[in-house]
């Protein structure tokens, strides 16, 4: 961020299916007595599994707030961020997507031969493949996590708008 400034994302904010597995395992938590798995649980939620370092992504502003200190006369801004591609990709519809452009999406499910991602747009309809083919050489398809959150390039569209190619 410009004159070096930084945020924070809460781990609620990177996507929908990754904030619906968090309050998964912590309703699984809330009724469990015993704490076996819970090595497991952790490693669902490692951050590691769903980024990686110098990884690029397109964030969006939800809050801002200043905390001035009595102490000193400086004033600490915290910016809240958010990764979801609902809010990332605000105001783009499969109408006004063309070939070459970058959106954000998250990954809904892991198929033989690709990912199946959400866009986050509104319609409810359209939807985003990327080929095993078309993932980074870094990537690989048994390191994705339904989740994790990727800038991708339109490579292409279905016929019928429902199903935009990303690479």
């Amino acid at each position: 961020m410009e004159r070096n400034l930084s945020g924070y994302v809460p781990l609620t904010a990177i996507s929908s299916q990754l904030t619906a597995k968090v309050e998964s395992l912590l309703n699984e938590e809330n009724n469990a007595a015993d704490d076996e798995g819970s090595s497991d649980q952790e490693d669902e939620t490692d951050l590691k599994h769903y980024f990686s370092v110098g990884q690029y992504v397109r964030a969006s502003v939800t809050s801002t707030e200043e905390e001035s200190s009595r102490s000193t006369t400086r004033v600490k801004k915290h910016i809240e961020l958010s990764l979801d591609p609902k809010l990332s990709n605000d105001g783009l519809s499969r109408s006004n997507i063309a070939v070459g452009c970058t959106v954000q999406v998250s990954v809904t499910s892991i198929e033989d031969h690709g990912l199946i991602v959400d866009l986050g747009f509104n319609d409810g309809q359209t939807t985003g493949f990327i080929s095993t083919q078309e993932l980074s050489s870094t990537v690989t398809i048994s390191s994705v996590k339904t989740g994790a959150v990727m800038l991708c390039l339109v490579t292409g569209l279905t016929s019928n708008g429902r199903t935009i190619q990303l690479s």
